[in-house]
């Protein structure tokens, strides 16, 4: 029984060392053509009120209270959350705006767990069209860590990525007919 238990906290030592001496960076980064002229994407990401059409992190289940403050688009916008445990809490603002070429937002959240990153939205012209690069980046704590070892941060938020960036194609080429 006793060297059972000497095995079991060697193992579990071994897990928290190998956490700890993980990265603290994360960056999730994934990007799309759409058929249209940055001006037209450009709008979608600078209104919150506007997210609600493309991107699955501002889609919730009942239950959720979303709430705006702030100017209603642009640098000063907030967007937050109060919710189920499932979805949690948290809030985003719009730090900075460089028209139809960039958009920098600050991304808290406060449960289930406290997190805060970064996300940009890059705006290139290709063509007739624009390359749209939505990246998140920031610092994960011991937790965080451990969450991104056994759930896949990069895998989770880049699916969203991937999800919110086909909707916005989809939205930009269909308004733009």
């Amino acid at each position: 029984m006793t060297m059972f238990l000497l095995l079991m906290l060697a193992a579990m030592g071994a897990v928290v060392s190998y956490i700890s001496l993980r990265s603290d960076k994360f960056r999730v980064a994934r990007s799309i053509i759409v058929d249209a002229p940055p001006e037209a994407v450009y709008p979608h990401l600078t209104d919150f009120h506007a997210w609600e059409n493309w991107s699955p992190l501002s889609r919730f289940d009942t239950g959720v209270e979303p709430s705006h403050e702030g100017p209603p688009l642009g640098a000063g916008a907030v967007f937050s959350w109060t919710g189920d445990p499932r979805q949690g809490s948290g809030a985003m603002k719009i730090l900075t705006c460089s028209p139809d070429d960039r958009v920098i937002i600050r991304r808290r959240l406060t449960r289930p767990f406290e997190m805060s990153d970064e996300f940009r939205f890059d705006l290139t012209p290709v063509g007739q069209g624009t390359e749209v690069v939505w990246q998140a980046s920031g610092r994960l704590d011991f937790m965080g860590k451990s969450a991104n070892l056994f759930s896949g941060l990069e895998r989770k938020l880049g699916g969203q990525f991937e999800q919110g960036l086909k909707n916005l194609k989809s939205l930009v080429e269909t308004k733009g007919r």
